[in-house]
């Protein structure tokens, strides 16, 4: 994982890579994050649609 920021902005990014054999459908409609770096809490949830390419489900 690799910090990016923006030092004009103020705001960073935080990259997360997810596992092609995650066993995720289209039933499952949405996927959430919830994980800790450092000191910082992140969650956040996906709706599967948006993660399609090709007609494909793609993390």
């Amino acid at each position: 994982m690799r910090l990016l920021r923006d030092l004009n902005e103020g705001t960073s990014q935080w990259p997360f890579l997810l596992q092609k054999s995650w066993p995720v459908t289209f039933k499952d409609e949405e996927v959430a994050l919830d994980t800790r770096v450092a000191n910082n809490e992140v969650k956040k949830k996906f709706d599967l649609e948006d993660m399609v390419f090709n007609g494909h489900l793609e993390p």
